[in-house]
């Protein structure tokens, strides 16, 4: 999986879908944020089996694909994309 997209969008999209993320989950899987990146769209996903949020972002797909990735630390990463974007210190 390839791609260029906005990174205020993503950061955006992880930390509303990361709202759905299973904290101490016996399947581990639902710890994390599924991708899948298709044609022009960036699709996140995040479940705790009783709650399901799905974004969908604009992007330049230049491999598709799909994966799922740690959530609480591609929440970090899209914190921290926020911060550099807008320009806050950090800490």
């Amino acid at each position: 999986m390839k791609l260029v997209c906005d990174g205020l969008d993503l950061s955006d999209a992880v930390l509303k879908v990361s709202k759905a993320l299973s904290v101490k989950a016996a399947n581990p899987v639902l710890e994390g944020i599924k991708i899948t990146a298709k044609e022009d769209t960036l699709t996140l996903l995040a479940t705790d089996m009783e709650l399901t949020i799905e974004k969908k972002i604009k992007a330049d797909v230049l491999m598709e694909g799909e994966t799922v990735v740690v959530g609480k630390y591609f929440v970090d990463f899209a914190k921290k994309l926020f911060i550099i974007h807008n320009g806050y210190p950090q800490k």
